[in-house]
C-alpha cells in the first residue's frame, strides 16, 4: 500500500498520476505513459481511450512534489472503448 502524506493545513494542488510502461510486456522497447484521470484499489481509468493487451505496468503518484510508484499487472488490457480496467498490485501477491 502507498503511504500517502496527511497534509493537516488543507488540500494538496499538485496531484500527478499515470502509468509508464517499458519493456514491461506491452511494447517491448519503447516507453509510453498512460495519463490516468481515477485510480482505486483494483481498478485504474485512463484519460484518454487506449488500447493495450494485458500487461505489467509502473502506477506512479506525484503529490506536492513526491513520487509514489508501485508494479501492477493490467488484468484485461485496456480498450478504447472501456477506459476502467482492473489491476493488481503486484507486491500483493505471493511470489509463485
Amino acid at each position: 500500500m502507498i503511504n500517502i502524506p496527511q497534509n493537516k493545513g488543507g488540500f494538496s494542488a499538485r496531484v500527478g498520476m499515470w502509468m509508464t510502461l517499458a519493456d514491461l510486456g506491452c511494447i517491448p522497447g519503447r516507453t509510453r505513459t498512460i495519463a490516468l484521470s481515477h485510480s482505486g484499489g483494483t481498478f485504474v481509468i485512463a484519460s484518454e481511450p487506449v488500447e493495450l493487451p494485458p500487461c505489467d505496468a509502473d502506477l506512479v503518484y506525484t503529490i506536492d512534489e513526491r513520487r509514489f510508484e508501485r508494479r501492477v499487472r493490467l488484468v484485461h488490457g485496456m480498450t478504447a472503448a472501456k477506459r476502467e480496467t482492473a489491476i493488481v498490485f503486484l507486491d500483493d501477491v505471493a511470489p509463485f
